[in-house]
Protein backbone atom coordinates (compact mmCIF):
# COMPACT_ATOMS: atom_id res chain seq x y z
CA UNK A 1 0.00 0.00 0.00
CA UNK A 2 2.54 2.36 0.72
CA UNK A 3 4.02 2.14 -2.92
CA UNK A 4 1.17 3.53 -4.65
CA UNK A 5 0.71 7.04 -2.56
CA UNK A 6 2.09 10.11 -4.88
CA UNK A 7 2.32 13.29 -3.94
CA UNK A 8 1.48 16.48 -6.48
CA UNK A 9 3.17 19.84 -5.80
CA UNK A 10 0.47 21.13 -3.64
CA UNK A 11 0.50 18.84 -1.39
CA UNK A 12 4.69 18.75 -1.41
CA UNK A 13 4.10 22.29 -0.49
CA UNK A 14 2.51 21.88 2.29
CA UNK A 15 4.62 19.23 3.65
CA UNK A 16 7.98 20.84 3.28
CA UNK A 17 6.73 23.77 5.18
CA UNK A 18 5.30 21.14 7.79
CA UNK A 19 9.08 19.72 8.12
CA UNK A 20 10.60 23.21 8.38
CA UNK A 21 8.18 23.59 11.39
CA UNK A 22 9.05 20.28 12.73
CA UNK A 23 12.31 21.26 12.93
CA UNK A 24 11.89 24.62 14.62
CA UNK A 25 9.53 22.30 16.86
CA UNK A 26 6.62 24.64 16.10
CA UNK A 27 4.41 20.55 15.72
CA UNK A 28 1.11 21.73 16.19
CA UNK A 29 1.10 24.26 13.37
CA UNK A 30 3.02 21.59 11.27
CA UNK A 31 0.05 19.06 11.94
CA UNK A 32 -1.91 21.64 10.36
CA UNK A 33 -0.18 21.58 7.48
CA UNK A 34 0.47 17.68 7.56
CA UNK A 35 -3.19 17.44 7.21
CA UNK A 36 -3.64 20.27 4.36
CA UNK A 37 -1.23 17.72 2.50
CA UNK A 38 -2.76 15.07 2.96
CA UNK A 39 -6.68 15.97 2.27
CA UNK A 40 -4.48 16.82 -1.03
CA UNK A 41 -3.36 13.66 -1.95
CA UNK A 42 -3.11 10.92 0.60
CA UNK A 43 0.60 10.13 1.19
CA UNK A 44 1.88 7.19 3.39
CA UNK A 45 4.86 9.49 5.20
CA UNK A 46 2.28 12.53 5.66
CA UNK A 47 0.17 10.49 7.48
CA UNK A 48 2.95 9.07 9.56
CA UNK A 49 4.21 11.92 10.68
CA UNK A 50 1.08 13.43 11.38
CA UNK A 51 -0.26 10.55 13.51
CA UNK A 52 3.11 11.20 15.40
CA UNK A 53 2.64 14.18 16.08
CA UNK A 54 -0.83 13.47 17.33
CA UNK A 55 0.80 10.53 19.47
CA UNK A 56 3.38 12.32 21.11
CA UNK A 57 0.90 15.58 22.03
CA UNK A 58 -2.00 13.38 22.82
CA UNK A 59 -3.93 14.90 20.32
CA UNK A 60 -6.62 12.16 20.83
CA UNK A 61 -9.68 13.39 18.69
CA UNK A 62 -7.61 14.66 15.64
CA UNK A 63 -6.12 11.35 15.72
CA UNK A 64 -9.50 9.38 15.75
CA UNK A 65 -10.43 11.82 12.82
CA UNK A 66 -7.53 11.55 10.42
CA UNK A 67 -7.81 7.62 10.65
CA UNK A 68 -12.16 7.99 9.72
CA UNK A 69 -10.33 9.88 6.50
CA UNK A 70 -8.16 7.33 5.52
CA UNK A 71 -11.66 5.09 5.89
CA UNK A 72 -9.59 1.90 6.08
CA UNK A 73 -10.85 -1.17 7.99
CA UNK A 74 -8.69 -3.34 9.75
CA UNK A 75 -8.02 -6.44 6.60
CA UNK A 76 -7.30 -3.30 4.33
CA UNK A 77 -4.43 -1.83 7.28
CA UNK A 78 -3.33 -5.48 7.62
CA UNK A 79 -2.54 -5.63 4.34
CA UNK A 80 0.71 -3.28 4.81
CA UNK A 81 3.43 -3.83 7.26
CA UNK A 82 4.35 0.08 8.15
CA UNK A 83 0.69 0.93 8.29
CA UNK A 84 -0.15 -2.16 10.35
CA UNK A 85 2.73 -0.80 12.82
CA UNK A 86 1.47 2.47 13.37
CA UNK A 87 -2.16 1.10 13.33
CA UNK A 88 -0.98 -0.96 16.09
CA UNK A 89 0.46 2.56 18.17
CA UNK A 90 -2.92 4.31 17.74
CA UNK A 91 -5.35 1.04 18.89
CA UNK A 92 -5.36 2.12 22.69
CA UNK A 93 -6.59 5.40 21.62
CA UNK A 94 -9.01 4.33 18.62
CA UNK A 95 -10.79 1.82 20.79
CA UNK A 96 -12.25 1.22 24.49
CA UNK A 97 -9.85 -0.56 26.80
CA UNK A 98 -11.51 -3.59 26.18
CA UNK A 99 -12.14 -3.53 22.52
CA UNK A 100 -8.49 -2.25 22.19
CA UNK A 101 -7.03 -4.97 23.46
CA UNK A 102 -9.35 -7.75 21.66
CA UNK A 103 -8.00 -6.05 18.36
CA UNK A 104 -4.23 -5.71 19.02
CA UNK A 105 -4.28 -9.48 19.87
CA UNK A 106 -5.67 -9.66 16.31
CA UNK A 107 -3.10 -7.65 14.93
CA UNK A 108 -0.65 -9.45 16.88
CA UNK A 109 -1.66 -12.61 15.41
CA UNK A 110 -1.63 -11.64 11.83
CA UNK A 111 2.20 -9.76 12.30
CA UNK A 112 3.18 -12.96 13.69
CA UNK A 113 1.99 -15.47 11.07
CA UNK A 114 4.00 -12.86 8.54
CA UNK A 115 6.88 -12.18 10.72
CA UNK A 116 6.10 -8.62 11.06
CA UNK A 117 7.49 -7.22 14.49
CA UNK A 118 5.07 -7.55 17.39
CA UNK A 119 6.81 -6.16 20.56
CA UNK A 120 5.12 -2.99 20.03
CA UNK A 121 1.90 -4.52 20.45
CA UNK A 122 3.18 -6.77 23.05
CA UNK A 123 3.61 -4.08 24.79
CA UNK A 124 0.18 -2.28 24.44
CA UNK A 125 -1.21 -4.90 25.31
CA UNK A 126 0.09 -5.27 28.85
CA UNK A 127 0.03 -1.47 29.32
CA UNK A 128 -3.35 -1.76 28.39
CA UNK A 129 -4.22 -4.60 31.23
CA UNK A 130 -1.78 -2.39 33.72
CA UNK A 131 -3.80 0.50 33.17
CA UNK A 132 -7.17 -1.36 33.83
CA UNK A 133 -5.58 -2.32 37.10
CA UNK A 134 -4.55 1.31 38.17
CA UNK A 135 -8.16 2.12 37.12
CA UNK A 136 -9.25 -0.57 39.99
CA UNK A 137 -6.87 1.31 42.56
CA UNK A 138 -8.19 4.90 41.35
CA UNK A 139 -11.79 3.79 41.70
CA UNK A 140 -10.99 2.60 45.68
CA UNK A 141 -9.43 5.84 46.58
CA UNK A 142 -12.19 7.69 47.29
CA UNK A 143 -11.09 10.14 50.16
CA UNK A 144 -8.74 12.22 50.31
CA UNK A 145 -6.70 10.34 52.67
CA UNK A 146 -6.41 7.71 50.19
CA UNK A 147 -5.41 10.23 47.21
CA UNK A 148 -2.84 10.98 49.39
CA UNK A 149 -1.24 7.06 50.29
CA UNK A 150 -2.03 6.51 46.64
CA UNK A 151 0.77 9.78 45.86
CA UNK A 152 2.87 8.60 48.28
CA UNK A 153 2.98 5.12 46.99
CA UNK A 154 3.65 6.66 43.20
CA UNK A 155 6.32 8.98 44.71
CA UNK A 156 8.40 6.30 46.05
CA UNK A 157 8.26 4.11 42.87
CA UNK A 158 10.39 7.27 41.28
CA UNK A 159 9.23 9.22 38.25
CA UNK A 160 9.53 6.47 35.63
CA UNK A 161 6.28 5.23 37.50
CA UNK A 162 4.72 8.14 38.02
CA UNK A 163 5.19 9.42 34.72
CA UNK A 164 3.40 6.46 33.46
CA UNK A 165 0.34 6.36 35.71
CA UNK A 166 -0.08 10.43 34.62
CA UNK A 167 0.08 9.05 30.78
CA UNK A 168 -2.67 6.99 32.07
CA UNK A 169 -4.89 9.57 33.78
CA UNK A 170 -4.76 11.88 31.14
CA UNK A 171 -6.11 8.94 28.76
CA UNK A 172 -8.79 8.76 31.48
CA UNK A 173 -12.54 10.60 31.54
CA UNK A 174 -11.64 13.57 34.21
CA UNK A 175 -14.96 12.96 36.55
CA UNK A 176 -12.77 10.10 37.18
CA UNK A 177 -9.28 11.31 37.59
CA UNK A 178 -10.27 15.28 38.65
CA UNK A 179 -9.86 15.09 42.44
CA UNK A 180 -6.24 12.65 41.83
CA UNK A 181 -5.06 15.34 39.33
CA UNK A 182 -5.69 17.94 41.69
CA UNK A 183 -3.86 16.71 44.62
CA UNK A 184 -0.64 16.02 42.02
CA UNK A 185 -1.02 19.35 40.95
CA UNK A 186 -0.27 20.52 44.31
CA UNK A 187 2.09 18.29 45.46
CA UNK A 188 5.23 19.30 46.43
CA UNK A 189 7.30 16.40 45.15
CA UNK A 190 6.00 16.58 42.12
CA UNK A 191 8.17 17.39 39.36
CA UNK A 192 7.08 20.52 37.29
CA UNK A 193 7.44 18.62 34.39
CA UNK A 194 4.91 16.22 34.88
CA UNK A 195 2.21 19.13 36.39
CA UNK A 196 2.86 21.01 33.00
CA UNK A 197 2.09 17.81 31.41
CA UNK A 198 -1.28 17.26 33.10
CA UNK A 199 -2.03 21.42 32.68
CA UNK A 200 -1.72 20.81 29.08
CA UNK A 201 -3.91 17.97 28.78
CA UNK A 202 -7.00 19.90 30.77
CA UNK A 203 -6.27 22.79 28.25
CA UNK A 204 -6.49 19.98 25.19
CA UNK A 205 -9.89 19.09 27.16
CA UNK A 206 -10.95 23.02 27.06
CA UNK A 207 -11.79 22.46 30.80
CA UNK A 208 -13.43 25.64 32.27
CA UNK A 209 -12.32 25.04 35.75
CA UNK A 210 -10.05 26.69 38.49
CA UNK A 211 -7.13 24.91 39.79
CA UNK A 212 -4.24 25.30 42.62
CA UNK A 213 -0.60 25.03 41.09
CA UNK A 214 2.31 24.62 43.56
CA UNK A 215 4.96 26.17 41.35
CA UNK A 216 8.73 25.77 42.80
CA UNK A 217 7.37 26.23 46.20
CA UNK A 218 4.60 29.03 45.49
CA UNK A 219 1.12 27.60 45.43
CA UNK A 220 -1.36 30.02 43.20
CA UNK A 221 -4.64 29.42 41.38
CA UNK A 222 -4.84 28.76 37.81
CA UNK A 223 -7.95 29.42 35.29
CA UNK A 224 -7.13 26.64 32.65
CA UNK A 225 -9.56 28.55 29.94
CA UNK A 226 -6.46 31.68 30.81
CA UNK A 227 -3.46 29.36 29.86
CA UNK A 228 -2.46 28.64 26.40
CA UNK A 229 0.32 25.87 25.31
CA UNK A 230 4.00 26.52 26.35
CA UNK A 231 4.38 26.74 22.54
CA UNK A 232 1.87 29.68 21.64
CA UNK A 233 3.83 32.22 23.99
CA UNK A 234 5.84 35.05 21.71
CA UNK A 235 8.97 34.49 24.19
CA UNK A 236 9.04 30.68 22.98
CA UNK A 237 9.11 32.21 19.41
CA UNK A 238 11.52 34.93 20.22
CA UNK A 239 13.97 31.97 21.48
CA UNK A 240 13.83 29.75 18.73
CA UNK A 241 14.79 32.34 16.47
CA UNK A 242 17.54 33.31 18.83
CA UNK A 243 18.80 29.81 18.80
CA UNK A 244 18.43 29.67 15.34
CA UNK A 245 20.74 33.31 14.34
CA UNK A 246 23.18 31.82 16.25
CA UNK A 247 23.03 28.11 15.29
CA UNK A 248 23.36 29.69 11.39
CA UNK A 249 26.13 31.48 12.01
CA UNK A 250 28.11 29.22 14.39
CA UNK A 251 27.37 25.77 14.07
CA UNK A 252 23.42 24.47 12.69
CA UNK A 253 23.80 20.75 13.62
CA UNK A 254 23.68 22.32 17.24
CA UNK A 255 19.95 23.30 16.51
CA UNK A 256 18.26 20.22 17.66
CA UNK A 257 20.12 20.34 20.65
CA UNK A 258 19.68 23.32 22.03
CA UNK A 259 15.57 23.29 21.09
CA UNK A 260 15.39 20.51 22.92
CA UNK A 261 16.98 21.55 25.95
CA UNK A 262 14.67 24.90 25.47
CA UNK A 263 11.56 22.74 24.94
CA UNK A 264 12.01 20.62 28.08
CA UNK A 265 12.82 24.03 30.31
CA UNK A 266 9.57 25.61 28.74
CA UNK A 267 7.56 22.74 30.16
CA UNK A 268 9.04 22.97 33.38
CA UNK A 269 8.56 26.74 33.66
CA UNK A 270 4.85 26.48 32.23
CA UNK A 271 2.49 28.67 32.89
CA UNK A 272 5.01 31.23 33.86
CA UNK A 273 7.13 30.77 30.92
CA UNK A 274 7.27 34.77 30.21
CA UNK A 275 7.87 35.29 34.12
CA UNK A 276 10.88 33.65 34.20
CA UNK A 277 12.28 34.00 30.53
CA UNK A 278 11.98 37.80 29.97
CA UNK A 279 14.74 37.47 27.03
CA UNK A 280 15.29 35.25 24.74
CA UNK A 281 18.88 35.90 24.61
CA UNK A 282 19.54 35.76 28.03
CA UNK A 283 18.14 31.90 27.76
CA UNK A 284 20.29 31.46 24.74
CA UNK A 285 23.63 32.98 26.72
CA UNK A 286 23.04 31.11 30.10
CA UNK A 287 22.73 27.55 27.70
CA UNK A 288 25.77 28.72 25.63
CA UNK A 289 28.08 29.19 28.67
CA UNK A 290 26.75 26.23 30.75
CA UNK A 291 27.65 23.46 28.05
CA UNK A 292 31.13 25.20 27.57
CA UNK A 293 30.15 27.37 24.47
CA UNK A 294 31.17 30.13 25.58
CA UNK A 295 33.88 31.64 27.34
CA UNK A 296 33.29 30.73 31.09
CA UNK A 297 34.51 34.49 31.76
CA UNK A 298 30.95 35.84 30.49
CA UNK A 299 29.08 33.75 33.23
CA UNK A 300 29.12 36.92 35.39
CA UNK A 301 27.07 38.53 32.57
CA UNK A 302 24.54 36.19 32.71
CA UNK A 303 20.76 37.35 34.50
CA UNK A 304 21.16 35.58 37.95
CA UNK A 305 17.67 35.20 38.55
CA UNK A 306 17.31 33.30 35.11
CA UNK A 307 20.38 31.30 35.66
CA UNK A 308 18.71 30.11 38.99
CA UNK A 309 16.26 29.03 37.13
CA UNK A 310 17.90 27.06 35.10
CA UNK A 311 19.93 25.14 37.07
CA UNK A 312 16.87 24.09 38.91
CA UNK A 313 15.39 22.98 35.56
CA UNK A 314 18.17 21.02 34.74
CA UNK A 315 18.57 18.92 38.38
CA UNK A 316 15.03 18.09 37.73
CA UNK A 317 15.80 16.57 34.32
CA UNK A 318 18.39 15.27 35.77
CA UNK A 319 16.05 13.61 38.09
CA UNK A 320 13.57 13.07 35.71
CA UNK A 321 15.62 11.22 32.96
CA UNK A 322 17.22 8.84 35.83
CA UNK A 323 14.16 7.45 37.91
CA UNK A 324 14.39 9.35 40.58
CA UNK A 325 11.65 11.79 42.33
CA UNK A 326 12.13 15.14 44.51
Amino acid sequence: MTDVFEMPNNAENYYRKALNLIEAKRYIEAAELLKKSFLIEPNFHVFEELVQIYLSFALNEELKDIWEILDLDTDQILEDSALTQLYGLCVPILFDQQLAIIELYRIKEVSHSRQWPTEHLSRSIAELNDQHLFEKTLSKASTPEAIQQLIDQLVKKGSHELSLRIKQLIQMPLEVTDTLLRALLVHPEIFQYLKSNILHNLIKQEVTGTYLLSWFGETSSVTIVELKQFDQYPIYDQTISCIQEYCDSHNPHLFEQICQQFVMHSMIYFPYLENVITSGQAWLDIFLVQNGLEDERNASSLNQELLTYYSVANDELLKLYSGRQN
